[in-house]
């Protein structure tokens, strides 16, 4: 039986598989670390030893990676490698995610990074997993940190890559390789159930109506509906809603008290670490958000009005702190670098068009935790890079352009339909559809722009095998859950026999690696 590590969202049916799988004598999990609300079944359904939830890791590390169990000497060696400087500068921006008030000093940041990092590798030694399995890729420092220990120890890590908005599908990429693993069509164990094909013509219509929408519209004033939702959500008039208002007022009283309650308990909290911060803790958030939009519209007004007919490359921003970044932008998780980089694959004549997320800077977001104010200094001190306003229509930008950059941005997808092509810098799973280019093609930039441009019929080709070889039903989260539900999409059992054919392409991928 193989054994493995896990890391769920709050979905039950996580629960019923991997017990169905131990059941079948197939794999058991050795570390199960999930979602607080399935914190309970699955300590019922497995060894209480074995489960964690995120949030006792997150918030309560010490005691939760207490252990008298001393390392031995080989497991040390993560500390002296390079990849262990490059997992803590990613896992410390993680972090500024559960870090609203800005108090989490460094000191802090490095020991929860050695916390995890230690607690990983007493995990790894007394467990030994086969295999992590994770059902969303690594966006929070404990699973990062835990699945990076993994990967230098040689031990294949898997996530599932979700197709977002775009259908209710996910992929399994297998983290060692970055690579994505294909659907099994054969049975590893009689026990499995085969690949539920009734679900692909599902899927393949959500990305049809995707497609078929954004063709028609085929003017300016097009904008997905996922942003037009965060708008209405996420508006100043929307906080005035009495319901709304009520249930943000009581979420900030049960957070406040919680510091009160660690304080008063002497509950070292490192975002929020001394008793004196608390009564100034409430106003901290809105006076980031308020620098953050300040400083953005300083920089905004100084710049020039921007001409489409000048030779330019789109690069709009993404919202941060989001996963669609850090982990999904691997070494471009910072926005910087790969500007940076982009900037010294063009030809200086050529300038670079920038335009800031909506979402960034709404009322309702928490865009000041991923961006620094001073952010836009530094885009103001690049050369020949110009921020266009926010409600400058993607699509017009998109079809002047030379071509679209992002780090895993929709707009690639966009782009591609209306043929110009699109580098992108990290991983997703339309990374190789038509128009679609790793930053590493552009070797000559004149050599790139001749590059053939590929038709609808081609897009929807790549689309279309890409679901067969390598497409599971299901999402990831509730949030995207209710959004297809929405949209009238009918789960029934899909999900639960869909996750039990990720178990069974994955095995199959393990075997494959064996037999080599």
């Amino acid at each position: 039986m193989k054994r493995y590590f896990f890391f769920c969202t709050n979905l039950s049916h996580w629960v019923s598989s991997a017990q169905k799988l131990q059941e079948l004598g197939i794999a058991e999990p050795v570390l199960w670390i999930g979602d607080d609300k399935l914190f309970h079944a699955a300590q019922v359904a497995f060894s209480e030893d074995i489960v964690f939830s995120f949030n006792q890791l997150r918030y309560k590390t010490a005691r939760a990676t207490k252990s008298g169990v001393p390392l031995r000497k080989e497991f040390l060696q993560y500390y002296q490698s390079s990849q262990s400087i490059d997992d803590y500068c990613i896992a410390e921006k993680m972090m500024d995610r559960d870090d609203p008030y800005g108090f989490m000093s460094r000191l802090d940041k490095d020991i929860l990074f050695k916390m995890i990092s230690k607690f990983a590798l007493q995990q790894l030694q007394s467990k030994q997993p086969d295999f992590l399995l994770m059902s969303d890729r690594p966006h929070s420092f404990v699973q990062y940190i835990i699945s990076r220990v993994l990967l230098y120890n040689k031990i294949p890590v898997y996530s599932l890559v979700s197709f977002n908005t775009f259908a209710p599908a996910v992929a399994l990429l297998n983290e060692s390789k970055d690579q994505f693993v294909q659907v099994c069509n054969s049975l590893n164990n009689p026990h499995l159930p085969e690949r539920d094909s009734t679900h692909l013509p599902l899927i393949r219509l959500f990305l049809d109506n995707y497609i078929h929408s954004f063709v028609r519209s085929n003017n300016s004033n097009y904008t997905p509906d996922y942003m037009i939702r965060n708008k209405t959500v996420s508006s100043f008039k929307s906080f005035l809603n009495p319901s709304i208002f009520a249930e943000n007022a009581l979420k900030k009283v049960i957070e406040y008290s919680s510091l009160i309650k660690s304080s008063l308990l002497k509950d070292y909290r490192p975002e929020c670490p001394h008793a004196i911060q608390i009564p100034i803790a409430p106003v901290i958030p809105w006076l980031r958000k308020t620098s953050l939009s300040n400083s953005y519209y300083a920089f905004q007004r100084k710049q020039p009005q921007h001409d489409l007919n000048r030779e330019y490359v789109y690069f709009p921003l993404h919202y941060e702190p989001e996963r669609t970044t850090n982990p999904d932008g691997g070494e471009f998780h910072d926005q910087i670098k790969a500007l940076l980089l982009l900037r010294s694959l063009l030809p200086d004549s050529v300038s670079i068009f920038v335009k800031e997320h909506p979402y960034q800077l709404m009322f309702g977001s928490k865009g000041f935790k991923g961006r620094s104010r001073l952010f836009y200094d530094f885009l103001d001190s690049m050369p020949n890079i110009q921020s266009v306003p926010i409600l400058t229509p993607s699509t017009i930008l998109i079809k002047n352009s030379l071509l679209v950059a992002t780090i895993t941005g929709a707009c690639a997808v966009e782009a591609a339909l209306l043929s110009k092509k699109c580098i992108v810098f990290g991983t997703t799973w339309f990374q190789n559809l038509p128009n679609v280019y790793n930053w590493r093609a552009i070797q000559k930039f004149d050599e790139f722009l001749k590059k053939p441009v590929y038709d609808l019929k081609a897009i929807f080709n790549y689309v279309s095998d890409f679901v067969d070889s390598y497409a599971f039903f299901g999402c990831q989260a509730p949030s995207m859950k209710r959004y297809f539900l929405e949209k009238g999409c009918d789960y029934d059992n899909l999900e639960a026999s869909s996750t039990l054919n990720i178990f069974n392409a994955l095995i199959n991928d393990l075997r494959n690696d064996a037999s080599l």
